[in-house]
């Protein structure tokens, strides 16, 4: 059975380290009962790799919210869906499109929102309604999000802190993903006392160098993961007034050369070209609002 993600998305070919999870067993009952749950699963297996293949979002996105009006109940659909709408929202990078993102990102959050009525400690709802919100906060910008970051910050503590793990596919787990958007969210928070007082929330550059090493650890090699990973090297690089290291090389060129079957991953790819040749962007870095996919050099 294969399950979905990007926010974040990498390779878990054994993978869990040494670190023993509890893994998590979702029931897919209710899908699988569906005269649409064959064609459901066909359109997981597609590849999804440039934005003229969002019908193959939308269209899962759609069986899956579908089914959730007839099975109100069903605790593992609302996260299913909190991921295809992050998913279906995040090809819409155009600035003329983020309404409509931000329309699909809080369809998403008000799913796992309900998830999390039904079952409060359950750690894919909590996971993807952060996703959901830090989603549509990397539209709306970090400083206007703030007020959010305290919500977003604790439902993924809770999630790694759970020791919990789901392989949504061979190439992608939970905990590999709760730690990349742990990584992302201390590089792109400010590390500020005043946010810290105000806000309750604030970077760590170091904290985000360790946990993108730790997804490498988790999940493997890939496109983002060693995009985001150079970039927290970069960021520090600059904070502290270091030079790059060859680290970073070695991380950016493997990035651009890693293959990929998801779009996610084929934004990385163009990141990692846009970080090797101007690396002072890496501080703030998102693939939020990547939209020309033709710089993609795996392409």
């Amino acid at each position: 059975m294969r399950f979905i993600f990007y926010l974040i998305l990498l390779l878990c070919q054994n993978s869990q380290g040494s670190e023993a999870f509890e893994q998590y067993k979702p029931d897919m009952k209710a899908l699988n009962s569906s005269p649409k749950a064959k064609r459901y699963y066909e359109l997981l297996n597609k590849s999804v790799i440039t934005y003229k293949d969002r019908p193959i979002y939308e269209e899962r996105y759609k069986i899956i919210k579908e089914l959730l009006v007839k099975y109100p109940k069903w605790i593992d659909g609302h996260w299913v869906f909190g991921s295809e709408a992050f998913q279906l929202g995040s090809t819409y990078v155009d600035e003329k499109d983020h309404d409509l993102a931000l329309k699909i990102f809080s369809e998403g959050e008000d799913a796992t929102r309900s998830c999390l009525v039904l079952e409060p400690r359950n750690p894919l709802c909590k996971m993807f309604l952060a996703t959901n919100i830090a989603a549509a906060a990397a539209i709306r910008g970090v400083i206007p999000s703030l007020r959010y970051g305290s919500t977003v910050l604790n439902l993924w503590l809770d999630v790694k802190k759970s020791k919990v793990n789901y392989q949504f596919t061979p190439e992608v787990s939970l905990q590999g993903s709760v730690h990349y958007a742990l990584g992302l969210f201390h590089r792109l928070v400010p590390d500020s006392t005043l946010l810290d007082w105000v806000f309750d929330v604030r970077g760590d550059i170091d904290e985000a160098v360790n946990l993108h090493k730790k997804v490498l650890s988790l999940d493997g090699p890939s496109p983002c993961g060693n995009l985001m990973l150079a970039a927290a090297l970069l960021c520090k690089g600059e904070k502290e007034g270091s030079t790059p290291t060859l680290d970073v090389d070695r991380l950016l060129n493997k990035a651009q050369s890693l293959a990929t079957k998801d779009l996610n991953q084929a934004i990385c790819r163009i990141g990692a070209k846009t970080l090797a040749e101007t690396p002072r962007l890496a501080c703030g870095y998102t693939t939020a609002k990547q939209q020309d996919l033709k710089q993609d050099p795996g392409s």
